[in-house]
């Protein structure tokens, strides 16, 4: 099949060939209306590329010889709307040059550039470049991801068009990104989407294979043990032993109840003897205390409260101590008791 299809483009081309040098034979020879019906059918046969723009020059130049100049530039937009980059007339006459610039900036106004998607399967990015005037020097594709901003990387440049593709990891927010066409200064000639209105790409993590069930193993019945014997129940009395170390410490405990209990006893009585001096000082005719300095009752005064305090304190911990040491006294002298616990052999 391929065979087939080779020959008959290769028969195609060496038809239109012949039909082009017929043409030029004729357009050289002056006969102006024959070359034309010979090139207008040619075009109309789709021939390839290099064919079809030489066809087209010659055509137009064949109406311009015949002053036909609408035509001509008709002729001239008919090629560039299917060929933009299609170059212009060499060695012409100056009104020919006109007539297919005209006919160009009808199309294609000066600085005209356009970028057009070409289908492709993502995350390849595809595009088509339409650039009459031949300003573009780069064409960068921006991309984005999530709250940052857009960075860009150039596209390889194809006939007619450039292409690249989309990168990113696995995200749960889809990557932004539009094509921008550069001149050689940098700037911007036309875009294909928008940082405000991009295109968006999934990048999708790949599905995991779902695990085979595996086959649960059968379990067999266990046999039946045989009953364990009973354990045997041994009781053992364990006694206190009969000397105990409570007496000498009671009788500390004791003995420093007594030694508190007394110093108490000493700070209270100190207590007492500040109050008395302090109600028993002599008061004048005036109402007025004058055998007691107000420095010196201040001085009594505290010493009252302070030994008072100590003395409180004093007394409480003789209380506790002489209670503690009554405690282990007793203990002390208690006979020696046994306790009985199970144990299993």
């Amino acid at each position: 099949m391929s065979r087939v299809l080779l020959g008959s483009m290769l028969a195609l081309a060496m038809g239109a060939n012949g039909d082009l040098e017929e043409a030029r034979r004729l357009y050289d020879s002056m006969l102006f209306r024959l070359a034309e019906a010979q090139l207008r059918s040619l075009v109309r046969k789709a021939p390839p590329q290099d064919v079809r723009r030489e066809a087209y020059d010659l055509l137009a130049r064949a109406l311009a010889a015949q002053s036909r100049l609408e035509e001509a530039e008709a002729a001239y937009a008919q090629l560039l709307e299917a060929d933009p980059h299609a170059p212009g007339p060499r060695d012409a006459a100056p009104k020919v040059r006109k007539v297919f610039q005209r006919a160009k900036e009808r199309l294609y106004p000066p600085g005209f550039a356009q970028l057009e998607r070409v289908p492709a399967e993502e995350p390849v990015v595809e595009v088509r470049l339409v650039d009459p005037w031949s300003i573009v020097r780069e064409v960068v594709l921006m991309q984005a991801l999530g709250p940052s901003g857009y960075s860009g990387g150039p596209m390889k440049f194809e006939p007619g068009g450039a292409r690249a593709a989309i990168s990113g990891a696995p995200s749960s927010e889809p990557v932004r990104w539009y094509v921008e066409a550069r001149d050689a200064e940098g700037r911007a000639v036309c875009q294909l989407g928008h940082p405000s209105a991009p295109f968006s790409y999934s990048v999708e993590a790949p599905p995991l294979d779902a695990e085979e069930p595996r086959e649960q193993p059968k379990l067999e019945p266990l046999a039946a043990l045989p009953p364990e014997p009973a354990p045997e129940v041994v009781v053992v009395r364990q006694g206190l032993p009969e000397a105990q170390p409570y007496r000498p410490v009671a009788l500390g405990l004791l003995g420093g109840a007594l030694a508190s209990g007394s110093a108490g006893l000493i700070l209270g009585i100190r207590s007492s003897q500040a109050r008395s001096q302090i109600l028993g000082a002599p008061v004048g005719p005036s109402g007025r205390v004058s055998g007691l300095t107000q420095r010196r009752a201040f001085e009594l005064e505290r010493q009252m409260k302070s030994d008072a305090a100590m003395a409180n304190g004093l007394f409480i911990g003789a209380a506790g101590l002489a209670i503690a040491g009554s405690v282990l006294l007793w203990m002390a002298g208690a006979p020696p008791s046994g306790e009985t616990g199970a144990v299993s052999k």
